[in-house]
């Protein structure tokens, strides 16, 4: 969901999402104007189960390693579901996947509040922090 909504403490990864779909954006605009039967779907999935919490550097230039790797729950999805709910968006020629239902939720409510949803977003932040320390105290990285 970082190519759609930004969030606090993910400002390049964030950066770099937004920069991916306005590429794909305008790749598929191109592609249409080329009369080209090639489609672009672009996927917005929520959390995936992968390495990337782990390999998360954080400011003391460390990575998160065994505390990232715990944030994951059973809740989140993992990479085998990711991608075939992307592969059957994409043979649908669907634009846009946005999973699970509360990244819809979402979008809608910064389209119509943008100030709520910062709001939300911060809440969501201050959690995921206060869960990465509790993690932290788990594991004896405090």
């Amino acid at each position: 969901m970082g190519g759609k909504v930004a969030g606090p403490h993910h400002t390049g990864y964030c950066a770099s999402k937004f920069a991916m779909n306005g590429f794909f954006e305008s790749l598929r605009v191109e592609l249409l104007e080329m009369k080209t039967d090639v489609s672009v779907t672009l996927a917005y999935p929520d959390f995936v189960v992968t390495e990337l919490l782990e390999r998360t550097i954080e400011p003391n230039g460390k990575p998160l390693g065994e505390v990232g790797k715990r944030f994951y729950t059973k809740n989140m999805m993992s990479p085998q579901v990711c991608a075939r709910l992307i592969l059957k968006a994409a043979a649908k020629r669907q634009r846009e996947m946005v999973i699970p239902w509360q990244g819809k939720l979402g979008l809608w409510l910064n389209f119509l509040f943008p100030h709520l949803t910062d709001r939300l977003i911060a809440k969501v932040a201050l959690a995921h922090k206060q869960r990465i320390d509790s993690l932290r105290a788990e594991v004896g990285e405090l």
